[in-house]
């Protein structure tokens, strides 16, 4: 998935301030937990929304804005340990 896809964001955070949280994440050493916890009880609807209750006010498309951060964060976190 290209970093286009993940940081593409209708109504969410511009993509330099999800790449900025995305190096802030790959900084701590706490990252797998906290990422974990982030994407946690994100899934799709029926209806390919995210059903996690943050979004009850303002429904978001799966995979939401915080998921999409997770992958970013995973797929550079990969890419720093195999280089």
């Amino acid at each position: 998935m290209s970093e286009g896809m993940i940081c593409r964001n209708p109504g969410g955070a511009p993509m330099r301030a999800m790449l900025g949280m995305a190096d802030v994440l790959l900084a701590s050493p706490d990252r797998r937990i906290i990422c974990d916890r982030l994407a946690e009880g994100h899934r799709a609807d029926p209806a390919g929304r995210c059903e996690h209750p943050v979004h009850a006010d303002r429904p978001e498309r799966h995979p939401c804005s915080l998921v999409r951060l997770v992958r970013l964060v995973d797929g550079l976190g990969r890419a720093v340990e195999t280089s």
